[in-house]
């Protein structure tokens, strides 16, 4: 039985889209996300499907769903990460310049920094 199960497994690898020379270009490529505010949709809108998915039944239908908008929100995801090391930098301008006392680095990124957090949490 053991032998089995190996067997079984080993042919499963050999099946896989690496083994087959298949490359990720058989993918999904899911929604983009070229700004923070498009990420933020995306987020919004996939992360409400997601949930709406994982309320229900996830059977085979409901997976490949899954697995198709799980494209867009890492595409999301991704651009948020970027986005929140830039506000990371910026701050840390202000921070840097602040001890300074350079009230033009100050008032500069910390412009950039209240935009992009207004963006990330609107009032």
């Amino acid at each position: 039985m053991k032998s089995l199960a190996t067997g079984f497994f080993c042919a499963a690898l050999l099946l896989t889209p690496a083994a087959l020379g298949q490359d990720d270009d058989d993918h999904f490529e899911g929604a983009p996300s070229e700004s923070l505010e498009e990420a933020i949709a995306n987020l919004r809108t996939h992360t409400a499907l997601l949930e709406a998915r994982l309320a229900g039944e996830v059977d085979q239908e409901a997976m490949m769903d899954i697995h198709e908008m799980s494209y867009t929100l890492e595409n999301a995801v991704a651009r948020l990460s970027a986005e929140l090391d830039e506000l990371a930098v910026a701050l840390e301008e202000v921070h840097l310049a602040s001890e300074q006392w350079d009230d033009e680095t100050v008032r500069e990124q910390g412009a950039v920094f209240v935009d992009g957090v207004r963006v990330i949490l609107p009032e």
